[in-house]
């Protein structure tokens, strides 16, 4: 068996059971879809906030996954994830920096009411009903090496990871929110 393969098997069965964590989420400020200056397709704006808290009696590290962990399940199943470009590259250049720690009983809160960075907007999901998740990974035993491709090859792959099911393989998540996202002005401009 070629040892790649072995590797990710062990890493997926390894994440099988979901921390002990207990995942909250909520929408503090309504999330809507809007136009901004130039802007051809509509972004996300409003706040959702997520929280965290270890529910065991040993200290747990975690996936600091942040706006990562924001995930809209459509009607259909198929998930939008919510892709920040800066810390894709940042995670996967400095993996060590990517990981936090819960003491027992510790909670973390996470707030998101910016929806992009100094590259724009970041995509939002098309309108429709979604669940509105927060997902929390362990985090690896071994941490990876850091990444030495460029930022422009390592987004598309950081997007494609946190697209598939894999990735999500053995994640604490929080009870869904309801969300509605409509077209801006009740229609597509």
């Amino acid at each position: 068996m070629n040892l790649a393969i072995a590797a990710a098997i062990l890493c997926l069965a390894a994440r099988a059971e979901p921390p002990p964590v207990e995942v909250t989420v909520s929408v503090e400020k309504p999330l809507v879809l809007a136009y901004g200056p130039g802007e051809k397709e509509p972004h996300l704006a409003g706040t959702v906030v997520a929280t965290v808290r270890n529910k065991s009696e040993k200290p747990i590290r975690l996936r600091d996954l942040a706006e990562h962990g924001v995930v809209f399940v459509a009607e259909t199943g198929a998930p939008h994830v919510v892709v920040h470009s800066c810390k894709c590259v940042k995670d996967l250049a400095e993996p060590a920096a990517a990981v936090y720690e819960l003491a027992p009983g510790q909670a973390r809160k996470v707030t998101i009411d910016d929806w992009g960075c100094g590259g724009g907007s970041w995509p939002a999901p098309p309108p429709g009903r979604y669940r509105l998740e927060y997902r929390v990974l362990l985090a690896p035993a071994v941490m990876p090496e850091p990444a030495k491709e460029s930022p422009r090859d390592q987004v598309p792959k950081c997007r494609k990871e946190l697209a598939s099911e894999e990735f999500w393989a053995g994640a604490a998540r929080s009870v869904p929110a309801a969300v509605e996202l409509k077209w801006p002005g009740g229609k597509k401009r």
